[in-house]
């Protein structure tokens, strides 16, 4: 977010972006499934260190409009996994800003991740992961190398 922000409406959400970038929401699924068996919270299989790398930061005044049609992608060695478009989104941004800012303020600084295109699978320790974000006005790419195995993994970029 570019600023504080607390119920705005969607025709007014834009001016509170300050940019868009794209982020790795990692979930360790066998701690998952192992907190899902005892009846207890997932948060540990989502909180470790190095499990939400973001890539690089696209100012909002360079993109504009065109996020609105920009794709989103994900690759692991090589071989494309995720791809989808924003406007496929369920809620397109100024409703997810309007709603989120509704319920809780929103403070400069703060990302707000919005789900995944379809394709969701394992990492393995060495895999080499490039995500993407591709919309008419700019391109921007992350390349991260995943030494995943431990909850002290460790993300290069």
């Amino acid at each position: 977010m570019g600023h504080r922000v607390k119920t705005v409406q969607p025709n007014r959400a834009r001016e509170c972006v300050a940019g868009y970038a794209v982020a790795i929401d990692l979930t360790a699924r066998n701690w998952q499934s192992e907190a899902k068996a005892k009846g207890e919270p997932w948060t540990l299989s989502k909180g470790y260190d190095t499990f939400a790398p973001v890539g690089p930061f696209l100012r909002a005044s360079d993109v504009g409009d065109s996020i609105d049609k920009a794709q989103i992608w994900l690759s692991i060695n090589g071989d494309l996994r995720q791809k989808g478009s924003v406007q496929d989104m369920t809620f397109d941004i100024d409703e997810l800003i309007s709603f989120i800012s509704s319920k809780m303020t929103l403070e400069r600084g703060d990302l707000i991740l919005t789900g995944t295109p379809h394709g969701v699978g394992p990492v393995r320790p060495g895999d080499k992961i490039r995500v993407g974000l591709t919309s008419e006005a700019t391109e921007s790419t992350a390349d991260f190398h995943c030494v995943l195995g431990t909850p002290t993994s460790k993300w290069t970029k």
